[in-house]
């Protein structure tokens, strides 16, 4: 089958095209204006559209969107993220698998003006490229992508923003010369009308663990023109390929379909309405019988949380389709009489007309797994009247069992009023791309039910049970929080469900109006970084962190932080963690039975975790009343309670196999020997006293939050302990072994303790060290690359000169060890320059002589001095050490060598030409500001290399070279020299000097 039609050829007529293509900045005078459609580009000389795309990776669906009319990135990776000038993805997920599930998607929008039915879109997927399609940014800089972060470590940060990443663009369908537009329209001849549409994108995503497998997008569409927009339909067009990124013609497997509903989390029978149309890979690709890291086990979809009036009120279709370029092969389901394309086809919506069409036919199109059945007289779930399917039995087959799936959701219709009336309109749709994981869980399924077994795709019942067998949880639970963040559910009430509505269950409702907000992990705190060789110490201020209210669920739920450290920014570790020692408390709840079982059931309690100090207050007072019970632990905070008994919660820490006691089942329970001492339970049984008589008896265990590791060990100042003083809230950790020339990912990641109650759940929420990651080079900073000493002191005993151990130090930190106790002799400062070699070992009688010829310096240490002390007279001397002067690795470089881990650290680069351009050699411990030149031994000048960082960033003393000489071509093997010249003087072998002078060795 033929796959697509829009690339190849058509991408160098483009790039040819566009150096002679000029368009301008969109008019703003509208009175002015005599047609139809407000021009958006008129020709200026030079002028061209702003075309750019920026990948959301701060969760773990890294999604591209674009400001030229589609997202996703066709998988095509030369198209560079402008975050980070990186590759970008399409819809990869998890992020950095390489696992795919977009090709590309757009919004489509359909309209009558004039009585001519208008579309306007991105791309269809088929002929029209994105390149050419026809939605584009105003031009230059006019036309750019809006960067907005809520994140105050970002350099997006912005008050105004929603999500961790807020990507804003604004686009025009105004624009018609057919260098950037297939003008005319190559299907139906037409030429492209304008309906004068300015749309404005904005794309959110969240680092937090609720929102890491989606990306929410905000469509609003302003009539820019001089006519109505009448019988208006939005959609949402998708051409989601599923697979492994290295696999070969992966999208020929995949199957598209609609989940109306899920069973509701809390009681099954009572259905949630999602309404996500999707696209699953046909069998999540195993591999043999197990599935594997390039397996396509999850899911993708989208769902639709608002349109411009309410989603019952509006008429809502989905249309899937195969296209093909064989006429008998392009086919969808579609309800009789159907609709054929232009080149006779059912399926690929050629032109405007049939691309309105599918926005408005209101018809709800089968699961593809379905299309080998005959739905027009048999009614298997989606009603009847529909065409037959492919006459070819085994071109069906082929399209059920999966294929390159593509489908688009209308919804309409609705007017738009020009912005020159008054008020003008803005029709308005949001949606969530969502990933979901665990859909595939049975690598047998597929081939269990369905097979290579055309019969089976004619038997509803394996079909059924093939569907049945995956696992929509995950994304659903997704979809409902696309909704929720979308509009937070303010409201609780109860409503009937159930086959014969006998049943109810707690629903949450938001109030109508968009929110755009969802519980956040607790604010990132203030970091300071500063580095050493290979050494990086942490700093934090966390008072704003461990103080904050999180508004969605209106507690302060700070728990802990993590330092987790990537090498390439992907995969992380977690080198350090602190958190709150407190324990979640569940209970033992009596009017509740298992009937099955008569267990009375375990529930978490409505309190969040509550600390020692706070089950002591809460629980113990109670149980202390049973005057035959057992010391379980002493006081360990020595509060001196006035209880003797307090519970100690790392033993009462797991249900107990309990019967309900046959007493307490209707409470209050009056059975007054029911406080058990029994030490050998991992449960302990509390009476709490009911007012006017009797006792509630019950039993508790205590369910350690996170790891209970305790915040003082990485606090600046354990000993302040008062949350009114600042102090209290310093923290710091250092990271010491690292190789200083090899710059790591260092991310500190606060976390909450979630929501656990029986009627809410909310997992604990982790920033995502993507989110927040820093790149830092363990080098010595300027002043320690620049100034730094060995300490040479004479061993009196010994009668030799000896390094101080551990002592490389700059002239700040002599002057703070030394000067003070020299300083008693009148002189101000040591000058470490002067004092730098060995001298007579004899100590100045003086004591302490300003002899200025002396190389050792002659020093009191005076800690014994006053009444029967005696001072103790040293000699030292200050060398530049050699641990800071500049050096270059890998040297020699070997070309056979793999030094893929800092070269190539994300394995972007896998075409071995490619990698050419992705050598690295490597200099540290440069001056921030300084030249460097490569030579030939003949003195030719390879390359030169102008260093210019900021003195206080972690890599002001290092860059790199790829190997690549002055005309961009690859260094041949042999010994080069290299200069490093400064101004501000370099560490030598001599000492400080204007220029450094090493050799590099290349092999190959």
């Amino acid at each position: 089958m033929v796959r697509r039609r829009i690339f190849g050829a058509v991408l160098g007529g483009i790039l040819t095209l566009w150096a002679g293509v000029v368009a301008a900045r969109m008019v703003k005078d509208v009175t002015t204006q005599s047609s139809t459609v407000l021009p958006a580009y008129k020709a200026s000389g030079t002028c061209l559209p702003n075309k750019d795309q920026c990948t959301h990776k701060v969760g773990r669906l890294w999604f591209t969107v674009t400001n030229y009319g589609f997202f996703g990135n066709q998988t095509n990776r030369n198209l560079r993220d402008c975050i980070t000038g990186g590759l970008s993805s399409s819809a990869e997920f998890p992020g950095g698998s390489r696992v795919e599930y977009l090709f590309q998607g757009a919004l489509w929008v359909g309209a009558v003006v004039g009585g001519d039915t208008l579309l306007s879109l991105g791309t269809d997927g088929w002929v029209f490229d994105s390149e050419r399609g026809e939605l584009h940014a105003d031009c230059e800089e006019a036309g750019a992508i809006i960067k907005r972060s809520i994140n105050p470590n970002s350099p997006f940060y912005h008050d105004s923003a929603v999500s961790d990443l807020d990507i804003i663009a604004v686009m025009y369908d105004t624009l018609t010369d057919p260098g950037f537009v297939e003008n005319p329209d190559p299907q139906d001849g037409k030429p492209f009308k304008p309906m004068g549409l300015k749309i404005i994108q904005k794309s959110y995503s969240w680092a937090a663990g609720w929102g890491q497998d989606w990306v929410m997008i905000d469509y609003s569409i302003v009539n820019l023109g001089r006519k109505p927009l009448t019988s208006v339909y939005l959609g949402v067009f998708a051409d989601p390929d599923v697979g492994y990124e290295f696999t070969p013609n992966y999208f020929e497997d995949d199957l598209s379909g609609f989940k109306v509903s899920v069973p509701n989390e809390r009681l099954a029978i009572c259905p949630d309405t999602i309404n996500l149309a999707y696209v699953q890979d046909q069998d999540g690709d195993p591999g043999g019988n197990a599935y594997r890291l390039t397996s396509t086990t999850a899911v993708t979809g989208i769902r639709v949380v608002r349109a411009p009036v309410p989603l019952n009120q509006v008429k809502t279709s989905f249309n899937h389709w195969t296209p093909n370029g064989t006429v008998s092969l392009d086919w969808g389901p579609q309800k009789s009489p159907g609709r054929k394309n232009f080149s006779g086809g059912l399926g690929q919506p050629e032109g405007d007309a049939m691309k309105y069409y599918y926005l408005s036919n209101g018809e709800f199109d089968y699961d593809q797994v379905w299309s080998a059945l005959n739905h027009n007289s048999t009614d298997y779930g989606y009603g009847t009247g529909w065409l037959p399917p492919l006459s070819d039995a085994s071109a069906a087959l082929d399209i059920a069992d999966g294929f390159d799936a593509r489908y688009v959701v209308g919804y309409g219709p609705f007017n738009l009023l020009p912005l020159v009336d008054d008020p003008g309109d803005t029709l308005k749709i949001t949606l969530g791309y969502i990933a979901g994981q665990g859909f595939h869980r049975d690598p047998a399924n597929f081939n269990a039910n369905l097979g290579a077994v055309p019969e089976n795709f004619r038997d509803p019942d394996k079909i059924a049970r093939y569907q049945d067998n995956l696992n929509f949880q995950s994304i659903a639970t997704n979809a409902r929080w696309v909704q929720r963040v979308f509009d937070n559910e303010t409201f609780i009430d109860t409503v009937q469900c159930g086959p014969n509505l006998t049943d109810s269950v707690e629903r949450r409702f938001g109030d109508g109006v968009p929110d755009f907000k969802g519980p956040q992990p607790p604010p990132a705190p203030i970091i300071q970084i500063t580095t050493n060789q290979g050494e990086i110490v942490l700093r934090w201020f966390g008072k704003t962190t461990e103080q904050a209210v999180d508004d969605f669920t209106g507690l302060k739920d700070f728990e802990g932080y993590r330092v987790q450290m990537s090498p390439n920014g992907q995969y992380w570790t977690v080198v350090g963690s602190f958190d709150k020692v407190d324990w979640k408390v569940y209970w033992l709840n009596t009017r509740k039975i298992d009937t099955a079982n008569t267990f009375a059931t375990w529930q978490p309690s409505e309190n969040p975790p509550l600390s020692w100090d706070e089950i002591q207050q809460r629980y113990a007072i109670y149980w202390d009343t049973c005057d035959n019970k057992v010391d379980s632990i002493s006081d360990p905070l020595n509060k001196r309670y006035t209880f003797n008994h307090p519970i100690d919660p790392d033993k009462f820490k797991a249900p107990t196999g309990v019967r309900s006691p046959t007493p307490c089942v209707q409470w209050p329970c009056v059975d007054v020997t029911r406080c058990n001492p029994d030490t050998t339970k991992t449960a302990v049984r509390v009476r709490f006293p009911v007012v006017g008589g009797g006792f509630v008896d019950t039993m508790f265990y205590f369910a350690p939050v996170d790891y209970n590791l305790g915040l003082s060990q990485a606090k600046l100042y354990p000993a302040v302990t008062d949350p009114d003083n600042d102090s209290s809230y310093w923290y710091q950790f250092k990271i010491s072994g690292l190789y200083p020339g090899q710059p790591v990912y260092l991310a500190l990641t606060p976390f909450d303790f979630g929501v656990l109650t029986p009627t809410n759940q909310l997992e604990p929420l982790e920033t995502t060290p993507t989110s927040a990651a820093q790149l830092v080079y363990p080098l010595p900073n300027e002043e320690s690359r620049r100034y730094s000493y060995a300490v040479f002191a004479y061993d009196l005993a010994g009668g030799t000169w000896r390094t101080v151990p551990s002592a490389v130090m700059n002239y700040s930190a002599i002057q703070t060890t030394y000067a003070g106790l020299w300083d008693t002799c009148n002189v101000r400062a040591i000058d470490p320059d002067k004092f730098n070699a060995a001298d007579n070992p004899a100590p100045d009688p003086s004591r302490c002589s300003p002899d200025t010829s002396r190389r050792a310096i002659s020093i009191r240490f005076c800690d014994a001095c006053g009444p029967g002390g005696n001072p103790v007279d040293s000699l030292f001397y200050f060398a530049p050490s050699d641990t800071f002067k500049i050096s270059v690795y890998p040297n020699p470089y070997r070309v056979d060598h793999d030094y893929s881990h800092f070269e190539n650290p994300n394995n972007e680069v896998r075409d071995q030409a490619a990698r050419e351009l992705h050598r690295m050699l490597n200099f540290i411990n440069l001056p921030a500001k300084c030249v460097i030149r490569i030579y030939t031994l003949d003195g030719d000048l390879v390359q030169e290399i102008r260093h210019d960082k900021n003195p206080n960033a972690s890599d002001a003393g290092y860059e790199s070279w790829n190997l690549l000489t002055r005309n961009a071509q690859a260094v041949t093997a042999g010994l080069y020299l290299y200069t490093v010249q400064s101004s501000q003087g370099v560490w030598t072998e001599d000492g400080l000097k204007s220029t450094h002078v090493g050799k590099i060795v290349i092999l190959k």
